[in-house]
């Protein structure tokens, strides 16, 4: 079997980089983020499209929270590895 990596925040900063690495060594690959607007949204949206244009690569939206769509993402996917990168900045904007 081909080796599953499941990659949490996948459109953000570090897990598009994971993805992007793992896809370029042909490794197949689910993306999972809740695209929220932390952060720039058109950003993630263009790391995502980036993703996207990688046959081995599939993506599910959702957030963490929620255990029904993170247990189907991951029991459908058949996963053999989850990265889990769901970072955020933890100071005061000003």
């Amino acid at each position: 079997m081909k080796t599953k990596l499941f990659i949490t925040g996948s459109s953000g900063f570090i897990g598009f980089h994971v993805a992007k690495r793992y896809l370029d060594k042909g490794y197949k690959v689910r993306g999972f983020d809740s695209m929220n607007n932390y952060y720039d949204v058109k950003l993630k949206k263009s790391r995502l499209k980036i993703l996207k244009k990688y046959k081995n690569f599939s993506f599910t939206k959702g957030n963490l929270e929620n255990q029904r769509i993170l247990d189907y993402s991951i029991s459908k996917f058949k996963v053999s590895h989850i990265w889990s990168t769901p970072w955020t900045v933890n100071s005061k904007k000003s």
